[in-house]
């Protein structure tokens, strides 16, 4: 006899996720005729953890295959932009020049995990993936910063054409430290550094 599954129910009541988040957000804008300067700032504390149950006991026919997720992050940036207006006969200009950063602050974990008909969760081990398709982000810390500036010009000719030309510059940094990390001949590096400019 099969087990009849309601509309909002599942065959792994367990699974499921919780989330939260924090954030402080700042804004300052001095505005004249001429010019118009805008500034922001933030900070964010998110936290996320999922408990999936994709193979249910294929893997581990006595505790289950049940897999926790864990994402933990700090997030801060900070925008400031500054346009000026002028004319120029029949000509309207609005200069914009501005610069962007954010950085994150990550630590990701998984672990293998247990329920019992769902009525409560459980951290069995830390996962451990084997295999050509073996995910290693397991017990990591990952720093990422982006740092931009941009311009922009926009020139309205008559009310009925306009012009809108810009030009933004990136640069990345990636920083990943693997704390589950094992050197050895043969090995797989998984901790590194990796930076990039996109134009």
């Amino acid at each position: 006899d099969g087990v009849e599954i309601g509309q909002f129910g599942a065959e792994d009541p367990s699974e499921g996720g919780l989330t939260q988040r924090q954030m402080f957000t700042g804004f300052l804008r001095y505005k004249t005729a001429d010019h118009d300067l805008t500034a922001t700032v933030y900070v964010t504390r998110y936290r996320l953890s999922l408990w999936n149950n994709f193979t249910f006991f294929l893997g581990d026919p006595v505790n289950g295959d049940e897999i926790e997720q864990d994402d933990a992050r700090l997030f801060a940036g900070a925008r400031l932009n500054h346009s000026f207006m002028r004319r120029w006969r029949s000509l309207s200009f609005r200069t914009t020049l501005g610069t962007e950063t954010r950085y994150d602050g990550v630590h990701v974990d998984r672990w293998n995990a247990q329920s019992q008909n769902g009525d409560f969760r459980k951290r069995a081990s830390r996962r451990i993936d084997t295999g050509e398709l073996a995910f290693n982000g397991n017990n990591n810390n990952i720093d990422i910063l982006n740092i931009s500036g941009y311009a922009e010009e926009d020139v309205v000719f008559n009310r009925y054409f306009r012009l809108v030309a810009g030009m933004r510059i990136d640069f990345f940094s990636y920083n990943v430290d693997d704390l589950g990390e094992a050197l050895g001949a043969g090995m797989p590096q998984t901790s590194g550094v990796a930076q990039f400019v996109v134009p």
